[in-house]
């Protein structure tokens, strides 16, 4: 048999894994930036924060991130909204990207809630905030209002919650719901199988998670955005993952949603999203008396990255009214 040239090989193999192993880190490394800040939590794991933009500030914007992800999500966003005298602060939540990994195992929502309060005290200790959270960090946004509703209105005056639900067992994946059951039944303890064989997810690069990647996008998203998508997830730990998927499926925040409305609170739906779908999204700007709900068109659930600019004028637009609003 005729082995095939080196470079041809080469290319192959680097088209199968999404790309070289430079472009992959490459890729990675896009988004992050700013003011390196440590943010300790209440069982000593520390959290990676990334802060842009004058601290102390009279207005601090903090970004979720969701599951799967990290800060660098919302590369996107960094610039375009950039202005000096607000404070954001991107944060990697506790086991993804350069944070530490939860230290109880599986992960909870109301953990992360109680992450994301440390965060506000550390980061933005006075003044007015704004939370940002895409996905699992628009979850755990509404779970911090269950635990700490005295924070809405007072200090945290807006929240915008991208893709989201009220509850985890709303969530299909545009599959039937006895599927999804059995999927996330046995999900937690496969991905902890790849994670003792390390070099097998290696060598597969991309290709896995640029299919699996249909299910967040819509069909007209762009191949680099569905690239980034790719090279945040499979970064990941396989105990990462299989340690935040109960939070996920079996989060409930039905009773939380209330406490929102202390806050200006816009919800955002990707028109195509199958994931979090425009209805589950209704659904949970419906339970907040007085919020808004925005629609974003050719989105799937990867808002921040799809339509950013769409996005961007939105966040510009709650930054303004933020620091326009009479501080108590």
């Amino acid at each position: 048999m005729t082995a095939w040239p080196a470079d041809v090989a080469g290319n192959i193999r680097d088209r199968l894994r999404g790309g070289s192993h430079t472009e992959l880190e490459e890729i990675r490394r896009t988004g992050r930036g700013g003011r390196v800040h440590h943010v300790t939590l209440g069982d000593g794991a520390t959290l990676h924060a990334e802060i842009d933009g004058s601290s102390p500030s009279a207005v601090t914007v903090i970004f979720c991130h969701g599951y799967t992800l990290n800060l660098t999500s919302w590369r996107e966003q960094r610039g375009p909204i950039a202005d000096s005298s607000v404070q954001r602060v991107f944060y990697d939540q506790r086991g993804f990207g350069m944070s530490e990994s939860a230290a109880v195992e599986p992960a909870t929502m109301e953990l992360l809630a109680e992450d994301l309060h440390r965060v506000i005290e550390d980061c933005a200790p006075s003044g007015s905030v704004i939370l940002v959270g895409h996905s699992m960090g628009a979850m755990v946004i509404q779970a911090l209002a269950g635990l700490h509703p005295e924070l809405f209105g007072p200090r945290v005056v807006s929240a915008v919650l991208i893709a989201t639900a009220v509850r985890g067992r709303d969530l299909t994946l545009g599959l039937p719901s006895g599927l999804v059951r059995q999927v996330t039944k046995v999900a937690p303890g496969l991905l902890r199988l790849l994670g003792l064989r390390p070099e097998i997810v290696r060598a597969v690069g991309l290709a896995p998670y640029l299919e699996i990647g249909r299910l967040f996008h819509a069909r007209s998203a762009a191949l680099d955005t569905r690239r980034i998508f790719a090279a945040m997830v499979s970064a990941n730990s396989m105990n990462a993952l299989a340690n935040y998927l109960p939070a996920i499926t079996g989060y409930d925040t039905t009773a939380a949603l209330p406490a929102l409305s202390g806050a200006q609170v816009i919800v955002v739906a990707g028109e195509k999203d199958v994931t979090t779908t425009v209805a589950l999204n209704r659904a949970v700007a419906e339970a907040i008396p007085e919020s808004e709900f925005v629609v974003v068109a050719n989105s799937g659930h990867m808002v921040p990255l799809e339509q950013p600019e769409v996005l961007n004028n939105l966040l510009r637009k709650v930054i303004a009214a933020s620091a326009a609003r009479p501080r108590s």
